[in-house]
C-alpha cells in the first residue's frame, strides 16, 4: 500500500549499511580527520600522471581496491577528481564503496571548482520528477560541509529551488527522512544547520520532516534542539515537537518556549531519557487552551481544509451533525488560521479557491455555504482528497460515512497508494472521521485508519 520510496525508507531503517552516505554527514559534523589540501597550480597535471592507475584500482573486482583508489583521490580537490568519485557513488554496487566516494566528495568539497561541479550536479538532479537516490546524501554532504561558503552556496540552491520544483522539494524531504532513519546524535547538528535555511521557513513540508527527524533521534542534542525551535515553528510541525517532548520528559509546557528552556537548563544534566514503553503519553496528548476541537480530534494546524461528504447515506441525521459539527468547528477557528471547506458527492464543490483568513466575515459565508449543502449520489473520495491536497495547508479533515464510489479512483487501497505518494513532500496530517464507518477492520474502517496512518494524522470513528 506504500510506495517505493516508502517502503525503502523502512527497509533503511533496518540496517546501517543501507543508508547510503549518512555515514558520511557523520563524519563531517564530527570533523574529518582527514583535510582537503590546498588547492594546488600544479595540482591538475600531478593529477593526470597517476589518473591511469588509480582508474585502474576503481575498476578492480575488489572493494577494498577500489576505497583504496578513493583514498588517493582525496590527495586532489580537482574536478576530474570529483567527476570520478561521483560515478563511483551512483554506479557502484558496494555500499561500503560509495560511502566512501561519497567521503571522498566531501573532503574535496571545499575547493570551489569541485563545489561548483557537485552543486550542478544536485541541481540537475532537483530538476528531475524523481531525482535519483544517490543525490539525497550528496546534497546532505554539501549542507555538512566545513566549508561555510559550501554550505551556503548549497543552502541558497536548495532555497531557490523547493520553491519552484517538486524534485527538490523530494530531495530535501528524503534528506530530513534518511537522517531520521539513521537515528544518529551526530546528524542532529545537520538538521539544526537545515532549520536555518530559507527552505525550511517557508516550505511547510520540509520544516516539519526536520521537526519529526528530530524526535526519531532520542538524545539530549535532539530535544535542546527541539526546544530551541518551539517558538520558530507553529501548527502541525509544532505540535509534533512538542507532544515529543512531553511525552519523553513528563512536562506539558505546551508551546511556552521560555519555560521548557528554563527547564532543561534546570534539568539537562542530570536527565535520562526514558525507555519508550514507560513515557509519558497520556501528558502527549494533552491539548493546550484555546485550540479548536474538531470531533474531538484538536486542530493544529494554521492552514487547514475541511473535508464533508454530502453523499445520499448522509440523508438526514447524518448530514444534520456533521454540519453542526463543522460550524462550530469553524467558529472557533483562531483569527490568524487560514481555511477551506470542500464537499463531495459525485463532484467536488469548494467554497473558496484559495485559503481564506479565518475572520469573522469568513467564517459566517462558510458556515453559510455548508449549511445550504444537500445531497446527492456517489462518494468520489479520491477526487475531495486529491483537490484538498491543491490547497497546499498542513492539515485536512475528511468527514465520511460510506465507502469511495465513483471518481477517478474508487478501490480504497490505490487511493490510500496515491494520495500518500502525492502528499510525499507537502506532508499535511490527514485526519479521517468515519460515521458508521462498520465494526472494527471492515473494508470502511480498514480504509479510513490506512489513510490517516499513511499520511501523518488519526483516525476517529464516529459509531451510531
Amino acid at each position: 500500500m506504500f510506495k517505493r520510496r516508502s517502503m525503502r525508507l523502512a527497509r533503511l531503517a533496518l540496517t546501517d549499511l543501507a543508508l547510503t552516505g549518512l555515514m558520511l554527514i557523520g563524519l563531517l559534523l564530527a570533523g574529518f580527520e582527514r583535510s582537503a589540501p590546498a588547492t594546488d597550480p600544479d595540482m591538475l597535471p600531478e593529477f593526470r600522471a597517476v589518473k591511469g592507475a588509480i582508474q585502474q584500482l576503481l575498476h578492480s573486482k575488489k572493494p577494498t581496491d577500489r576505497i583504496e583508489a578513493l583514498g588517493q583521490l582525496e590527495k586532489f580537490p580537482v574536478t576530474d577528481a570529483a567527476k570520478l568519485a561521483l560515478t563511483v557513488s551512483t554506479k557502484d554496487d558496494s555500499t561500503e564503496v560509495r560511502e566512501a566516494a561519497y567521503a571522498t566528495l566531501g573532503v574535496i568539497a571545499d575547493n570551489q571548482q569541485v563545489s561548483k561541479f557537485l552543486l550542478d550536479s544536485v541541481e540537475r538532479e532537483m530538476r528531475r520528477k524523481e531525482p535519483g537516490d544517490p543525490s539525497v546524501p550528496l546534497l546532505g554532504a554539501l549542507l555538512a560541509s566545513k566549508s561555510e561558503r559550501a554550505f551556503q552556496e548549497t543552502t541558497a540552491l536548495l532555497d531557490k529551488m523547493v520553491e519552484t520544483t517538486p524534485g527538490a522539494r523530494l530531495m530535501a524531504v528524503e534528506l530530513a527522512d534518511q537522517l531520521a532513519a539513521h537515528g544518529n546524535e551526530a546528524d542532529v547538528a545537520l538538521l539544526v544547520r537545515l532549520s536555518t535555511t530559507g527552505a525550511f521557513a517557508h516550505q511547510f513540508g520540509f520544516r516539519r520532516s526536520v521537526i519529526w527527524a528530530l524526535t526519531r533521534i532520542d538524545s539530549k542534542p535532539a530535544i535542546g534542539a527541539l526546544i530551541g525551535l518551539v517558538d520558530k515553528v507553529d501548527g502541525e510541525a509544532q505540535a509534533d515537537a512538542i507532544k515529543y517532548l512531553t511525552s519523553v520528559t513528563g512536562q506539558a509546557l505546551g508551546n511556552n518556549q521560555p519555560a521548557w528552556a528554563k527547564w532543561w537548563a534546570e534539568n539537562s544534566e542530570k536527565f535520562v531519557i526514558p525507555p519508550q514503553s514507560s513515557r509519558t503519553l497520556a501528558a502527549a496528548k494533552t491539548v493546550s487552551p484555546g485550540v479548536t476541537m474538531y470531533y474531538d480530534l484538536p486542530v493544529y494546524a494554521t492552514r487547514v481544509v475541511f473535508i464533508m461528504d454530502t453523499s445520499r447515506s448522509m440523508l438526514g441525521f447524518r448530514l444534520a451533525a456533521a454540519k453542526k459539527e463543522l460550524a462550530e468547528a469553524i467558529n472557533t477557528l483562531r483569527p490568524n488560521d487560514q481555511f477551506t471547506v470542500l464537499v463531495f458527492d459525485s463532484n467536488v464543490r469548494t467554497w473558496q479557491k484559495k485559503l481564506v483568513v479565518a475572520d469573522s466575515t469568513n467564517k459566517k459565508k462558510a458556515i453559510q455555504f455548508v449549511n445550504k449543502q444537500e445531497t446527492n449520489l456517489m462518494t468520489a473520495s479520491f477526487d475531495a482528497l486529491e483537490a484538498a491536497l491543491a490547497f497546499d495547508a498542513e492539515a485536512i479533515f475528511f468527514v465520511t460515512d460510506g465507502a469511495p464510489y465513483g471518481g477517478k479512483i474508487a478501490a480504497p487501497p490505490e487511493i490510500v497508494r496515491v494520495i500518500t505518494v502525492l502528499n510525499r513532500s507537502r506532508r499535511e496530517s490527514i485526519y479521517t472521521i468515519g460515521i458508521g464507518a462498520g465494526f472494527v477492520g471492515s473494508p470502511m474502517d480498514t480504509f479510513l485508519r490506512t489513510l490517516a496512518e499513511s499520511n501523518f494524522g488519526v483516525y476517529r470513528r464516529v459509531d451510531e
